[in-house]
């Protein structure tokens, strides 16, 4: 019996090394995400599950195949921790991502989106824009997407083509001047103002797009609300990803306290 539970708890452990490596690779992928670029917590986050599950798997290895009780106790403490740690993260991620950012005819709205996800997203706003210019969000890339959605006839964005499969959500809301303002598309880079000099809409963004490149529309509410919805994203995927290590941790955790438990009991008989 001591033999089966500490093999099995060895096996799962190296199973966890794969599952870490991953993790690690999943969270240097949200860093490049452009919701995360300018939002690097998210990312560390999931690198930090990453390299706790690595660590842990490693005292159990050690606590399981080299039968060493200090370091299987170590090994179960810190997973018990980490699944009361993985829980709360999950719930959380799950609560603010619970409403969606709104897609308007006008372009995105911050709407009914968590106060606190839109604090976390917004709070240093000046940063994040600094960010944006210098990451170069508004790339060439990314007006030949606008360019391609363009109804040639109006230079207007069909209300029917949905400009949010092209882009990501922060560059739908920081490339392009809102739909209802009554631009007119240029070239890929330059939009012109309606000629009459009043815009078609009241929408307070009309005013702030700028054809300047450090300028587009960064200061707009629609920048802002890409930004919360590409941070929401990513803290919708660091949720499912929690779900399924709580899944893994628990099973791997009740292994653990049974080969724990089998090891005392060895322990006692040679005695």
């Amino acid at each position: 019996m001591p033999r089966c539970s500490n093999a099995t708890v060895c096996i799962a452990n190296f199973l966890t090394i794969l599952i870490a490596v991953p993790l690690i690779c999943i969270g240097l992928y949200l860093r490049t995400q452009d919701g995360a670029k300018c939002q690097n917590s998210i990312p560390w986050v999931v690198i930090a599950t990453g390299a706790a599950l690595l660590f842990l798997s490693l005292c159990g290895i050690l606590g399981s195949c080299c039968r060493v009780n200090f370091f299987m106790f170590i090994y179960l403490f810190l997973m018990f921790l980490m699944i009361i740690s993985v829980i709360i993260s999950m719930c959380f991620s799950f609560v603010v991502t619970s409403k969606k950012v709104e897609k308007t005819v006008s372009g995105l709205k911050l709407g009914n989106s968590s106060n606190w996800l839109q604090k976390f997203a917004t709070s240093k706003w000046d940063e994040t824009e600094k960010c944006m210019k210098e990451t170069k969000m508004c790339s060439s890339r990314v007006f030949e997407l606008i360019a391609k959605g363009d109804n040639t006839e109006t230079g207007r964005w069909l209300s029917k083509t949905d400009l949010y499969d092209e882009l990501s959500p922060v560059q739908a809301g920081c490339c392009r001047p809102p739909n209802d303002c009554g631009f007119t598309r240029v070239n890929d880079t330059y939009w012109e103002a309606p000629k009459s000099g009043k815009f078609t809409s009241s929408n307070n963004d009309c005013k702030a797009w700028s054809n300047s490149q450090d300028g587009m529309c960064y200061s707009c509410e629609s920048c802002k609300a890409g930004t919360v919805a590409g941070v929401r994203k990513n803290f919708r995927i660091n949720a499912w990803v929690n779900v399924g290590t709580l899944v893994y941790l628990l099973i791997v955790y009740t292994l653990g306290c049974c080969a724990f438990h089998n090891n005392r009991a060895n322990k006692y008989e040679r005695a």
